[in-house]
C-alpha cells in the first residue's frame, strides 16, 4: 500500500481521529502504538519508519474498518 506520502498517511489518521503513536529510541526500531476502545493497546516494532508506518495502516484499518480513514484506503482516494 503506497498512498500518498508517509506524512500524509499520518495526518489522515489524526483526523480520522485515530488515536496512534510513533516512537524510538537509540537503536532499538521504530515502535508504534494504536489506542483501541476499551483501553486496548495493540502495539509493533519495525527496522524502519516506512515499515512501522505500513504495519499501522494496517492495524488501523483492521481494527477500524468503518472509518474515513478505511474507507479512505479502500477507494484508492489520496490521502
Amino acid at each position: 500500500m503506497n498512498n500518498g506520502s508517509r506524512i500524509d498517511i499520518l495526518q489522515a489518521l489524526y483526523d480520522s481521529e485515530i488515536n496512534a503513536s510513533l516512537g524510538w529510541l537509540w537503536d532499538g526500531g521504530i515502535d508504534w502504538k494504536l489506542y483501541l476502545p476499551g483501553a486496548q493497546i495493540l502495539e509493533g516494532n519495525a527496522g524502519t519508519v516506512q515499515e512501522a508506518v505500513q504495519q499501522l495502516i494496517q492495524a488501523a484499518t483492521k481494527h477500524f474498518p468503518n472509518s474515513a480513514f478505511a474507507k479512505r484506503l479502500q477507494t484508492s482516494i489520496p490521502l
